[in-house]
């Protein structure tokens, strides 16, 4: 039925809070035919798509459906790689390109947006999810505890140099930005570089916007994402003066970006076309060189309220609104570089890496 029915927001829902807790126990008590059909259904098909001002409840209801069981599917994925029992001793690469980036980052965000609808009578499903929410809450708590106990144990090995560290945004000049700008400058006559810092964000709310980039950017080359850790675990001066830098700043470091950055790039002979900030962003006519521009989004950084799955609407909308006009007008012809000097953020209890 709720592969099949189009009219009836009453039959489908139902069909729904049936399949619900089956599908959650087994994932093969639906076959990938007849759940491609119903999420075909869902989200295109049924006349709640042409009409969802008469079919609330079933429009919440089947986002509801998809988001549980695409939970369900990260916290099988994350059993099926044993990081149960192995999380404690994966090294810091795993944890930033792996752990987080594929499996518990898509988690916390569904856990978040799952929690926001639920807490507002999102349907009749009631609580059918509940112990997978549980189990899902446990290995997010969970994990946060050990990465946070990783870091307490390496970070002033890592800082020291003591052994090969992770990526920390302290490199992002000479290990990402300047060997991409050699490339450019080897190739074209007229360089350019957009270089997007975005203030406070963290890696959940890059996922977030991340599709947001594409779209407006369709005509550059494939995004390369690439998980970096913050110098400091929150996001004040001190983080962005190590981004611009490239190294680790003293205490009398200060001032405008746009100049930290002109006095760091001019011993490599790169140019700094300039810096502009939200709500200004504007492209310069010709620019040549280096643009930086400084970027802050609501429900981002200082100004969090709420978690970001829960925020996930606002966040994408703002970022649309403040952001858009600006990507469209970048040339073909730049690279587009976004780094954040963000990194840990507390909201609603214990802080979410």
């Amino acid at each position: 039925i709720a592969a099949t029915e189009e009219l009836s927001g009453y039959v489908t829902e139902e069909a729904l809070r049936i399949l619900l807790p089956r599908a959650i126990a087994d994932p093969d008590a639906i076959s990938k035919t007849r759940m491609r059909r119903i999420r075909a259904v869902l989200a295109r098909h049924h006349y709640a798509n042409s009409y969802p001002q008469y079919y609330p409840r079933l429009t919440r209801s089947g986002e509801l459906f998809t988001k549980t069981l695409d939970l369900a599917t990260h916290v099988r994925a994350f059993k099926a790689r044993g990081w149960e029992r192995t999380l404690v001793v994966q090294p810091i690469e795993t944890w930033m390109t792996e752990v987080y980036a594929e499996c518990l980052t898509p988690m916390g965000l569904l856990w978040d947006a799952l929690d926001s609808q639920l807490a507002g009578g999102a349907s009749r499903f009631g609580r059918a999810s509940e112990a997978l929410m549980d189990e899902a809450r446990r290995i997010l708590d969970t994990a946060d505890r050990q990465f946070a106990r990783l870091v307490e144990r390496n970070y002033i090995r890592w800082i020291s140099r003591q052994e090969p560290p992770p990526m920390i945004t302290v490199d992002f000049l000479d290990q990402v930005f300047l060997p991409e700008w050699r490339e450019l400058e080897a190739a074209s006559r007229n360089p350019l570089a957009v270089v997007l810092l975005f203030h406070g964000l963290r890696w959940d709310e890059w996922v977030t916007m991340e599709p947001l980039l594409h779209e407006r950017l369709p005509r550059h080359r494939a995004a390369q994402a690439q998980p970096m850790l913050a110098l400091l675990p929150t996001g004040p001066p001190y983080n962005t003066a190590a981004i611009i830098l490239g190294r680790f700043p003293a205490l009398g470091d200060s001032g405008a970006v746009g100049a930290m950055l002109s006095e760091r790039l001019a011993p490599e002979g790169v140019p700094v076309a300039g810096a502009v900030s939200t709500p200004n962003l504007s492209m310069p006519d010709g620019a040549r060189g280096v643009l930086l521009a400084n970027v802050s989004v609501l429900e981002t950084g200082v100004t969090k309220t709420r978690p970001t799955g829960a925020a996930r609407d606002e966040i994408v909308a703002h970022a649309r609104a403040r952001l858009g006009a600006f990507l469209d007008s970048i040339p073909s012809r730049a690279t587009v570089f976004a780094v954040s000097n963000g990194g840990t953020t507390r909201v609603r209890g214990p802080a979410s890496t």
